[in-house]
């Protein structure tokens, strides 16, 4: 081969090289995509939707759980309010995890 068409010949192999090897990594990535099952393992909007709510509602569940036991400590006569607080509480009602430095 000539050396001088081997030379004129390389900014244009680099410049169409990039976007095929583009194009090959796309095809590789929606190969494995699909043997690997992906594309399957999405779930419909409307059933992430019933899960969300769901799992909601077992929060909030569990939330007024411990509010009723909390609101029966400080109803308990003779009961000391200070010790139904976490032990990373402050007084005033934020924790020392989410209090502002």
């Amino acid at each position: 081969m000539n050396m001088e068409f081997v030379l004129a010949a390389l900014p244009i192999l680099a410049f169409v090289a990039c976007p095929l090897m583009m194009l090959a990594c796309a095809v590789g990535i929606r190969g494995m995509a699909r043997s690997s099952g992906c594309a399957d393992a999405v779930p419909s909007p409307a059933a992430t939707r019933e899960k969300r709510i769901a799992a909601l509602e077992a929060q909030l569940r569990t939330i007024q759980a411990e509010l009723a036991a909390f609101q029966e400590t400080e109803d308990a006569p003779g009961a000391n309010p200070a010790a139904a607080r976490p032990s990373n509480a402050v007084p005033g009602g934020t924790s020392a995890a989410r209090r502002p430095a």
